[in-house]
């Protein structure tokens, strides 16, 4: 009830979007988990879902408009990047290194599970850094359309560079955060902390690089796309404002 008090008070018509958001991102997410229990692949699944998370998310807070729509092709771009990556990587390792002990309460292969909790959960960083990127741009191109192009790519970098080590640390500790009990039970058994950090917790820190990752490939993407968008063809402060 605070939560929803606070996004409409502070947010106005953009909180109520906000909020309405959220209830449609979890009605999709219930959808996601009742598929795959109904025996559909998760990894299609949810790359769908994800598609759905960041259309529904950033139309509804931003509207239709180019902002968003640089916001979406960079999310998606950033996303698919970082995914790919972390694919890459597990298969030319051979998972080594990757411990699902944490989940060997499933049934289910725990691979599959993992690799839907990357995508899910590194939507969220970046979308937040797409969506700041994007509007940044367009608000200072709003202020000066004349603005040379070498300087309003440098301005965004510039934005870029101060919100991608917060939403990185922003990434760690929300994962991490969650480990804490089971942290303190293992150190306190005598389990040296490169132990715990290298067997215990490292999807935590996998999804947490893998967020990184599409943090930081996300900025130039969206900045880039961004800059197209408005170079194109100029808008009006209506539309920017929408």
């Amino acid at each position: 009830i605070v939560f929803a008090v606070l996004i409409l008070v502070i947010g106005g018509k953009k909180g109520i979007r906000s909020l309405a958001s959220v209830i449609l991102n979890i009605a999709i997410f219930s959808v996601v988990v009742e598929l795959y229990l109904q025996g559909w692949n998760l990894i299609v699944v949810s790359s769908v879902a994800s598609i759905l998370f960041i259309i529904v998310s950033i139309l509804l807070v931003a509207g239709r408009n180019k902002k968003a729509t640089a916001a979406i092709a960079g999310t998606v771009a950033g996303t698919l990047f970082s995914m790919l990556i972390a694919v890459i990587v597990i298969f030319a390792t051979g998972s080594n290194g990757i411990h699902y002990e944490e989940m060997e309460f499933l049934t289910r292969p725990p691979d599959q599970i993992f690799l839907a909790e990357i995508m899910i959960g590194t939507l969220g960083g970046i979308m937040d850094i797409a969506i700041s990127i994007s509007a940044a741009i367009y608000e200072l191109y709003l202020k000066d359309p004349d603005m040379d192009t070498k300087l309003l790519v440098q301005s965004g970098m510039e934005i870029g560079k101060d919100i991608m080590g917060t939403m990185a640390n922003t990434l760690v500790f929300a994962y991490i955060s969650g480990s804490i009990p089971m942290i303190l039970l293992w150190l306190k058994n005598g389990y040296s902390i490169f132990y715990i950090v290298g067997f215990n917790i490292c999807l935590e820190i996998i999804r947490a690089l893998t967020g990184s990752i599409g943090i930081v490939i996300s900025i130039p993407i969206t900045l880039y796309i961004s800059v197209l968008l408005l170079r194109g063809r100029r808008i009006k402060g209506s539309e920017v404002r929408g």
